[in-house]
Order: structure tokens, then sequence, then C-alpha cells
């Protein structure tokens, strides 16, 4: 069963001190999905299991984004219940409204890293 709850947000947060010395408290799913995404995935794959899938096929973002694909449902900070397809992450979601979904084509899902 996922459980991301604060204990998992603090050994995030945790994380994150470690690696770049920064002095957060909190951050908001949002925040996470804006630099520490990558994070967040190995986080989720070492407690829970799943894939770690990454894409720099974004049109709004040359970084990219990180996601975990586990038991039939994709799940970022934002969606710690995850979602059945990829493409309602809200992650996602921003990049179709700013940018339409001609972008979000075979290429695109081709071309997904693990």
């Amino acid at each position: 069963v996922v459980k991301i709850d604060s204990q998992f947000n603090s050994e995030l947060i945790n994380n994150i001190n470690d690696e770049y010395h920064e002095n957060f408290t909190t951050l908001t799913p949002k925040e996470i999905n804006n630099g520490y995404c990558d994070m967040w995935a190995k986080l989720f794959v070492e407690k829970f299991g799943g894939i770690h899938q990454w894409s720099v096929d974004f049109p709004n973002d040359p970084n990219g984004h990180s996601w975990v694909s586990f038991n039939n449902k994709y799940y970022d900070a934002e969606t710690p219940a995850g979602q059945q397809f990829i493409s309602k992450l809200p992650y996602f979601q921003r990049a179709i409204q700013k940018n339409g979904t001609d972008w979000l084509d075979d290429t695109f899902y081709k071309n997904i890293q693990q």
C-alpha cells in the first residue's frame, strides 16, 4: 500500500538537504515537481517499488520530469494516489494547457526513459 505522508516528505527533504546542502523545512508537491521530482521518484521506488520513468521532451521544461509507474498507475509528488493515465498527472496537464497536445505523441511515449 502506498502511503505518502509527512514521514515520506521529511525523508525526501532530508535527502535534498544532504545532496544540495540547502535548508528546506517544507516543500509543496508542486515545488517538488519543479526541481526535485527525480529525487522524489527515486525515494518512491526505494520505499514502494515501481519503475522510475522520466522524459526531457516537455515543451515547457527542458529539464523534463520524473514520475513512477507502479501497479498500473502513475505517481509523482502532486499525485500521491496515482493516476491511470500519465497525461492526467498535473505536470502533464500544465504542459498540455500551455502547449496543446501535439507534442504528446508516439515519439514522446517512445522516448520515455527508465
